[in-house]
C-alpha cells in the first residue's frame, strides 16, 4: 500500500546481494519494479570481471523496469561487463528454435544458463498473462487450470504444480535448481498465493518480502 516499502525491500535486497557476490559471478535478473529498486539501491562496488545478463528475454512495454535496462544500470554500478538479450519473451515455439540458432543470441543464452546469481521477482498469474499480452480467454484459461502464481515464464499453481510454462529465451526451470543463489523480491499481500505457488526449489533460495506478503 505504501510505494516506499516497495523501496525498502529493493534495498533489503541490494544489501543481500552485496553480501553473497564473488568476483568472477554471472547475475542474471529478470525485469519488473521490484527488481528495478534493487539496481537503485545497488552501491557502487569494484566487480569489473563480473557479467550482467538478463535472464530472460523482454516483458511489456514500459521500457524502465525490462530486464535490458536494469541488466546495463546495474553493470555501470558495479563496473562490469554486460550482455543484452534482444528479445521478447513471449515466443512461438517455431520462432524460439529459429533464434537459438543465431550465433549472437546462443552466446548469450549460454552465459545465462550458467549464472552464478540470479535475481527475480514474483507476480500473481493473472497481472504476468496480461503483461505478457495473452487474450482474455487464454487468461480465464490459465485461472481455470489453477495458475496462481508465476516466475521466469513458468506459471505455478497451488503446492508448485507447474500449469504452464512458456517457450522463450533464457533461465528455464530446469537451469534454475542449479543456480547458487536465488535471490526472490516481491511483496504486498495480495502476492501471497503466488509465493506460497512459486516454492524456491533450491537450498540457496532467498525471499525478501514484506510483512503483508508474510502474514
Amino acid at each position: 500500500e505504501d510505494e516506499n516499502v516497495q523501496r525498502e525491500i529493493g534495498s533489503a535486497a541490494a544489501l543481500y546481494l552485496s553480501s553473497v557476490i564473488k568476483h568472477g559471478d554471472t547475475i542474471a535478473l529478470t525485469g519488473g519494479s521490484t527488481i528495478k529498486e534493487i539496481v537503485q539501491s545497488f552501491p557502487r562496488m569494484d566487480f569489473t570481471d563480473n557479467l550482467i545478463v538478463p535472464a530472460r528475454g523482454s516483458l511489456g512495454r514500459i521500457i524502465d523496469i525490462q530486464s535490458n535496462n536494469l541488466v546495463a544500470a546495474l553493470a555501470e554500478k558495479m563496473g562490469a561487463t554486460y550482455k543484452l538479450l534482444n528479445v521478447p519473451d513471449n515466443l512461438s515455439t517455431e520462432s524460439f528454435e529459429v533464434l537459438l540458432r543465431e550465433k549472437e543470441i546462443k552466446d548469450v543464452v549460454d552465459h545465462i544458463r550458467k549464472t552464478q546469481i540470479l535475481i527475480l521477482g514474483i507476480g500473481r498469474a493473472d497481472k504476468m498473462a496480461m503483461r505478457r499480452g495473452l487474450s482474455q480467454g487464454k487468461i480465464n484459461e490459465l485461472i481455470a487450470q489453477g495458475a496462481v502464481g508465476e516466475a521466469f515464464g513458468t506459471y505455478f499453481g497451488e503446492k508448485g504444480k507447474i500449469v504452464k510454462k512458456i517457450s522463450s529465451v533464457g533461465i528455464s526451470l530446469d537451469d534454475f535448481i542449479n543456480v547458487e543463489h536465488v535471490i526472490a523480491a516481491t511483496g504486498g499481500s495480495s502476492k501471497a498465493e503466488a509465493i506460497e505457488a512459486v516454492r524456491l526449489k533450491n537450498e540457496n533460495a532467498v525471499l525478501i518480502t514484506d510483512e503483508g506478503a508474510a502474514r
